[in-house]
């Protein structure tokens, strides 16, 4: 029943904010150069202190700056970045929240602020999805499912400066993974540091046509210009790739009984208490249709909700 009261919320959820997207209410938190209007906080404003940034940083990129010189810019004038900005200034953070906050811009928050349509007064919502209601974990919607409503707020640019923004972007930049001579690691996007829970980067140099020798992952958190990185973790790939084979050795090398007892196991640890309810349910239902087919309290009522 947890299941069914979870999947009633997130639809009831979804509803109201299809509401406040049909009646052109701003349903997200303000991105940077925005705030919420002091006249209905369901509507955004510019932000008098970011805006100008953000018109800086489209007028750059469609003169031809690259994102990477428009980030060494603003770090030289000293602008502060979105998410610090959002730690000082507006909204609340926990502690462990705002040292993740850099002191510094990159390219990669450069790009995030050009693609983003919210610059032209568009509500852009549902770019994400959760894996199911007991999960906090997000996954991609495909940009054709999209829920994009126009003229809902005070644009920062032209669709002119935009479109030229647009065309530069990205401009003489190359896929790396087209290279033959790029290593391309297996573990990206699986491997976390097991210190802070951040990312582990691909890592390494040549050296004397070496090149397995000098290949590592690194843990993204350890930049000087976070306000406490992490110390942590530093493994060859070669080693991490021993350690997985090895793992997978061990695994595999289990007998039936082994597995299933890992599988029981694994069912106990993860919705226990679920699986448990559900079979009374059945058996409590088998009971009664033997009884002379009797309705089950609340059969009805638990398929509907379904």
């Amino acid at each position: 029943m947890n299941e069914v009261y979870l999947r009633d919320g997130s639809r009831k959820v979804k509803d109201v904010l299809r509401s406040k997207r049909e009646s052109d209410q701003y349903c997200a938190c303000p991105p940077y150069g925005y705030r919420k209007s002091q006249e209905d906080k369901h509507h955004l404003a510019p932000d008098e202190m970011t805006a100008l940034v953000v018109r800086r940083i489209f007028e750059w990129t469609a003169a031809g700056d690259s994102s990477r010189k428009i980030a060494m810019d603003l770090n030289g004038d000293g602008v502060i970045p979105p998410l610090k900005y959002r730690v000082l200034y507006r909204d609340e953070f926990s502690d462990e929240g705002a040292t993740r906050a850099s002191d510094t811009w990159n390219c990669t928050t450069v790009k995030r602020i050009l693609k983003n349509p919210v610059y032209l007064g568009h509500t852009l919502l549902g770019k994400s999805r959760k894996v199911s209601v007991k999960s906090k974990k997000k996954v991609p919607v495909d940009p054709e499912e999209w829920v994009v409503t126009e003229n809902t707020h005070p644009p920062l640019v032209t669709k002119k400066l935009y479109e030229r923004a647009q065309i530069n972007l990205g401009r003489g930049s190359r896929d790396y993974r087209a290279y033959d001579h790029v290593r391309k690691s297996i573990f990206g996007g699986v491997a976390v540091c097991a210190k802070c829970g951040h990312a582990l980067c691909s890592c390494g140099t040549v050296y004397k046509g070496e090149r397995e020798k000098y290949w590592y992952l690194d843990c993204t958190h350890k930049r000087r210009d976070f306000s406490d990185p992490c110390k942590g973790v530093h493994i060859l790939y070669v080693d991490l790739m021993d350690l997985v084979h090895r793992g997978l050795s061990a695994f595999l090398s289990r007998s039936n009984q082994d597995m299933d007892a890992l599988s029981r196991g694994a069912v106990r640890r993860v919705g226990c208490e679920e699986i448990v309810n559900r079979r009374k349910r059945w058996q409590e239902q088998a009971r009664h249709q033997q009884d002379g087919g009797k309705t089950v309290p609340g059969q009805h009522r638990w398929r509907d909700r379904r």
